[in-house]
């Protein structure tokens, strides 16, 4: 619930000259979140899910109930900062080739935590080519296209998503953003990292968050 508060703050806080809905899925959560998320005013729809159903299930659910042109998937335990959104659509406005943008994430102690995801050519799996550097650094500065971002904050032009059937719901909480990066770009259409776009993002906070990882990898590889 402290996750869920911090994020939605400081999206109502730092988000601006876009119009805008939120639409909040609630995968059983037992922590209170229930209780707040009864508090909310504005143009915000609640989903309440009895059970966890998976990070895939629940971003198509969202997809579903919103109405906007660009759909943007945002994790609970992220922070956006001054102009996040703002940047996400300049980009697919500006673009008509991109299909998704990824943001810059940061780490709490402002190190780069995402600024693009590249596959090895040793272990041929994808991985978060820059983590752990200066968030300052000109290779994580400069707009740039890649094969893959993160679902932690990804902006999806609906078209794009509902072409290649959304998320795929047989991963469970790994590789789903890879997976779907990869089918848009099967497609023709361009996967830009956005460094204008920037959020703190404090990962893994969910338990149980890489039970799965290793049958996610297989069934990546297999594909």
């Amino acid at each position: 619930v402290d996750l869920a508060k911090q994020c939605l703050t400081a999206l109502a806080e730092n988000t601006d000259r876009v119009t805008y809905e939120v639409v909040v899925v609630d995968n059983g959560s037992t922590d209170g979140v229930q209780d707040f998320l009864r508090t909310l005013g504005g143009d915000v729809q609640v989903i309440r899910n009895q059970e966890n159903l998976g990070f895939a299930k629940a971003c198509n659910q969202g997809a579903r109930a919103a109405r906007g042109e660009f759909l943007v998937f945002l994790n609970n335990d992220t922070v956006p900062l001054k102009g996040w959104l703002l940047a996400l659509v300049e980009e697919v406005r500006m673009h008509p080739d991109v299909a998704v943008v990824g943001s810059k994430l940061l780490y709490e102690d402002g190190a780069i935590q995402h600024a693009g995801v590249a596959f090895s050519r040793e272990w041929f799996m994808p991985y978060h080519i820059y983590r752990g550097m200066n968030a300052q650094a000109p290779c994580v500065s400069r707009r740039r296209e890649f094969q893959c971002v993160t679902a932690a904050c990804m902006l999806v032009r609906r078209d794009a998503f509902q072409q290649v059937g959304g998320f795929d719901e047989g991963d469970r909480n790994g590789f789903e953003d890879v997976d779907l990066c990869l089918k848009i770009r099967e497609q023709k259409r361009a996967i830009v990292y956005q460094p204008q776009s920037v959020l703190y993002h404090l990962e893994s906070r969910t338990p149980g968050r890489k039970v799965h990882e290793d049958d996610n990898g297989r069934r990546l590889r297999d594909r």
